[in-house]
């Protein structure tokens, strides 16, 4: 391994556990909250779960699915929602 390598390589740090009140990570890497235009009808479904699946890892965290609140909240089509329409 070149010198160069060994000095910026990846800190050990991010790949040791972590413990967060009573929830113990394998690791410290995230998934931040993201919506990628996967909820038919603005429900979220299928889609959601595969997508999330794809990315899931053992002891790791996971934020699913940032959703509007409000229909003038900036909806736009196939992302989840949480307010009721009637």
């Amino acid at each position: 391994m070149s010198g160069y390598v060994k000095k910026y390589k990846m800190p050990p740090a991010l790949f040791t556990s972590l413990r967060i009140g009573d929830i113990e990570l394998s690791h410290r890497v995230a998934l931040a909250p993201c919506t990628r235009c996967r909820s038919p009808e603005q429900i979220p479904g299928e889609l959601n779960v595969e997508y999330y699946s794809q990315r899931a890892t053992k002891g790791g965290l996971l934020i699913n699915e940032a959703t509007f609140i409000s229909p003038r909240a900036g909806s736009f089509a196939r992302v989840p929602e949480i307010f009721q329409t009637d």
